[in-house]
This record gives structure tokens, C-alpha cells and sequence, in this order.
């Protein structure tokens, strides 16, 4: 069983992510809207970030991504992402990472391409056009982990369609699965999805 203990601390984490995206975004919208946007959509900016915890592994939620993340060198593009012992570097110093997360759920015109109708629409276009390629899917997110070039060259090499397209995710981030976003980082937009794929229950609408 997961450790209580460990399980709030990491909620806490998550919490934390998620205030500061959404904090993050307010700010950029109170500083760039229109006064037009502002009246029309509000300055209401909700996040959210979440992590599966099945396995229990050991140390915050920051220790846990930083083992899984993708490696800034070639020299370190080996299977650390489970280990225990894998070398931790300065986030600070980071020019790209794994995670889509933490994403806003409400979308304006100031919203980047991480948001939950963006996350949902790839786990759909997963479902739709990857049915028949599940054992791929998993390839492919080992793929991920080694950044967008790899990706480029196992789907090239497997003669694989361009990943799923959200309207704002653009057509070079469906060929390589990474994109750059405001904070400056260049964001995998598909591990959350792949990882999320088996848990995922859409929302439908009061209309449907």
C-alpha cells in the first residue's frame, strides 16, 4: 500500500505546481489582454497537476520526475528512469522536460497549447488512430524520453502516422512530440497522454 504520509506530501507538490502555472498565466494575461479579451473571458485561470502513484517509489514528487525526465546530454540517454541512483541535475537549468503538466483547464486567448481540452484531444486521437497500434504506443513513449529527434526517427523509421493535432499544438510538435510553450522550455506534449491513456474517462458535456 502507498504510504499516507507520502501520498499528502505529494499532493501538496502537485498543489503547489498548479498554483504557480495558474498564477504564472494570470499574470501574463493581466499584463498582455486586451481590454476587450479581459471582458469577454474574465481573469479566472484554473490549473491542474497529477501524478500516478503505483508503484510507491521513494522521495518528492520533484525527486520522482527529475529520475523519469528526459537527460540533457547524450552521454546520459540510457534507461535511468527507473533507478534509484540516476544522476539528479539543477531544473534550473533545464531547456527541456518530459511533462505537459501541470496544464490549465479553462482556455483563453493567451492560453498556450498546455491545456486540458488540448490533453484530451490527443488521448482521443490516440484511441481513434492508434487502436490497432497499442504495442507501438508504448514504443513510442520510450521514444519520448529521448527527445523530439528521436521521436522523429522512430516514427520514420516505423512508418508511423504524425501524432495526434489539437488545433494548438502545431504540425512540427505531431512529427517530433515536442513543442516549446511560454515559460521558455521545450515540453513533450504526449507522455501525460500515453501514461493517462488507461485511466482517462472523458467528461461529457450537459448537451450529450
Amino acid at each position: 500500500h502507498y504510504p499516507f504520509a507520502r501520498a499528502y506530501d505529494i499532493c501538496e507538490e502537485l498543489c503547489k505546481n498548479a498554483k504557480r502555472m495558474a498564477k504564472e498565466v494570470r499574470e501574463k494575461y493581466s499584463k498582455d489582454a486586451s481590454a476587450e479579451v479581459k471582458e469577454k473571458h474574465g481573469e479566472d485561470v484554473s490549473a491542474m497537476d497529477w501524478h500516478f502513484a503505483i508503484s510507491g517509489p521513494i522521495g518528492s514528487l520533484t525527486d520522482i520526475r527529475d529520475r523519469s525526465d528526459v537527460p540533457e546530454h547524450d552521454d546520459l540517454l540510457t534507461d535511468t528512469h527507473n533507478r534509484s541512483d540516476a544522476p539528479k541535475h539543477d531544473r534550473s537549468e533545464r531547456t527541456q522536460t518530459l511533462w505537459m503538466r501541470p496544464i490549465t483547464l479553462t482556455k483563453t486567448s493567451l492560453s498556450s497549447w498546455r491545456h486540458w481540452d488540448a490533453f484530451c484531444q490527443i488521448i482521443a486521437g490516440f484511441d481513434k488512430d492508434w487502436q490497432e497500434r497499442r504495442n507501438k504506443l508504448f514504443q513510442l513513449q520510450e521514444a519520448l524520453r529521448k527527445g523530439p529527434d528521436e521521436t522523429k526517427y522512430f516514427r520514420d523509421a516505423f512508418s508511423l502516422p504524425c501524432l495526434p493535432k489539437p488545433e494548438d499544438i502545431d504540425e512540427d510538435q505531431s512529427k517530433t512530440g515536442w513543442g516549446q510553450d511560454d515559460d521558455g522550455m521545450l515540453h513533450c506534449a504526449y507522455f501525460d497522454a500515453i501514461e493517462a491513456l488507461d485511466f482517462h474517462i472523458p467528461i461529457r458535456s450537459r448537451e450529450e
